[in-house]
């Protein structure tokens, strides 16, 4: 099996089992929501699922994202290295891609703990009601983060309801590596990269030649950091044109 493969064979239990333990847990707590009695047992045993299924969840991503690390340092084969260098073969853009895998795990949050609250609230049980609010919350946040980025011989733009972010290739200074993704950063901006893996739409391979032929030119070499995937933009916003 190849780096390939195993990456996509460990994507696919992700969704399996993410999907999977939101349909459990969506079912126990509408059985907690609409039960007339407050059963402790019950209460703290369906608590407990709960817990070793999201401890599950971030088991299987855990395993997603070391696969991932692997398959970005598997050594080139033959065949990469006889392949045309991306200068020869990709233009200098613009090329858009979308971020399908954040708007998908967005919209699923939105509707599962929506529905979650709207349940809890008709139970009157407003603690649980306003968690699981907060969670859609987050939710509808992410979604208005995942707006599409532009890459062209320029920089790099992403346009969200949060406004739009640009960082230009000529004012690039560090790279840090992290979760999969790419933070940039210049003298006092910051624009954050993330995973390929959640990128969508026709022109992704293309965009991501272009980003790595963007990077080898600055002559910069990434860094890892821990904290890398957990960023934002800073001091990167520009008037919509």
């Amino acid at each position: 099996m190849t780096q390939r493969q195993a990456t996509d064979k460990a994507r696919r239990q992700v969704w399996l089992v993410s999907l999977t333990s939101a349909a459990i847990i969506l079912s126990l707590a509408v059985r907690l929501c609409g039960s007339q009695t407050r059963d402790l047992g019950g209460t703290l045993a369906a608590g407990a699922i709960a817990a070793l299924l999201l401890a599950l969840c971030a088991a299987s991503f855990r395993t997603y994202r070391r696969v991932q690390r692997d398959a970005a340092s598997e050594p080139m084969t033959e065949a990469e290295r006889s392949a045309p260098a991306a200068e020869d073969t990709v233009g200098p853009g613009p090329y858009t891609v979308g971020l399908g895998g954040f708007r998908v795990v967005a919209w699923i949050a939105m509707i599962l703990f929506g529905g979650l609250a709207i349940g809890a609230f008709l139970a009157h049980r407003s603690g649980p009601a306003w968690l699981f609010l907060g969670c859609a919350g987050l939710g509808a946040a992410i979604l208005a983060f995942a707006g599409p980025i532009t890459f062209d011989r320029d920089g790099v733009t992403q346009r969200c309801l949060f406004g739009t972010f640009a960082l230009g290739w000529r004012d690039l200074r560090r790279i840090e590596t992290g979760a999969g993704g790419l933070v940039l950063i210049g003298e006092q901006t910051r624009v954050v990269i993330p995973p390929p893996s959640c990128w969508s739409g026709q022109e992704k391979a293309d965009a991501w030649a272009l980003l790595g032929r963007a990077i080898a030119a600055t002559g910069i070499v990434p860094s890892p950091r821990r904290t890398a995937g957990y960023r934002w933009h800073r001091n990167a916003r520009v008037r919509r044109p």
